[in-house]
């Protein structure tokens, strides 16, 4: 017997898209654009929801998320303001120091009736913190989860000072049904919100607890990853 196609996942990844500009290249950035990224490697229809200016580096963007499998019909354009850069600088430790700079496309993303068609029909939506360091594109990835009706929320902490604070941070893992974060952002997390477990698990539970989450996803380097739910 032939069985039916099965609809394609959708994957949104709302926020910033960007290049991080080292001293000897540059490459492609931006959490969301990450996980868009590698859900369109395993075969999801993945979009990259941002903004990019209308300039050489917003070019070379498009052109590598198509490249890559990414549909790009929901990535917006900008006349006044450039495409977002980091600057990666390594200090004598080895360690990368970022400077992002502001005052760029995706701090002015829109909320269109294009995007309004998309998450309808989105099997996840994956936003951050950074993205929300605008109020234009603040509301706009509240819009989206808004009207994301059928879609597993995916808050994907990614704290980079100074662009996040206690009140979008709360919201946003009010708004989510999963948390992602790294082992050295659950204590900062867990200070914010008033959590006073000592342990990155027992915190990671506390935090799952609190905010009713599905699941809670702590990273720990070289130490794998560990994965909380019911």
């Amino acid at each position: 017997m032939s069985q039916r196609p099965q609809p394609r996942t959708t994957i949104i990844g709302i926020g910033e898209l960007l290049w991080d500009i080292f001293s000897d290249q540059r490459r492609p950035g931006g959490a969301p654009a990450n996980v868009a990224y590698h859900a369109a490697q395993l075969g999801a229809e993945a979009y990259v929801v941002s903004r990019i200016g209308a300039d050489d580096l917003g070019d070379k963007l498009a052109e590598h998320l198509s490249q890559h499998g990414l549909t790009i019909d929901l990535l917006q354009r900008d006349l006044n303001h450039p495409t977002g850069t980091v600057t990666v600088e390594t200090n004598d430790a080895g360690q990368p120091n970022y400077t992002i700079h502001e005052r760029v496309a995706w701090d002015h993303l829109e909320f269109t009736a294009e995007l309004s068609e998309v998450v309808t029909r989105a099997t996840a939506v994956c936003f951050g913190t950074l993205a929300q360091r605008s109020p234009a594109t603040k509301s706009t990835i509240r819009k989206t989860i808004e009207q994301s009706i059928n879609a597993q929320i995916v808050y994907d902490v990614n704290l980079r000072p100074p662009f996040y604070d206690e009140e979008t941070i709360r919201e946003s893992l009010s708004l989510c049904n999963v948390v992602k974060l790294n082992d050295e952002e659950m204590p900062i997390v867990a200070e914010l919100v008033g959590l006073s477990e000592q342990t990155i698990e027992s915190a990671g539970i506390a935090l799952r607890n609190a905010y009713e989450l599905d699941m809670v996803c702590i990273t720990r380097g070289a130490n794998g990853c560990l994965i909380l739910s019911e």
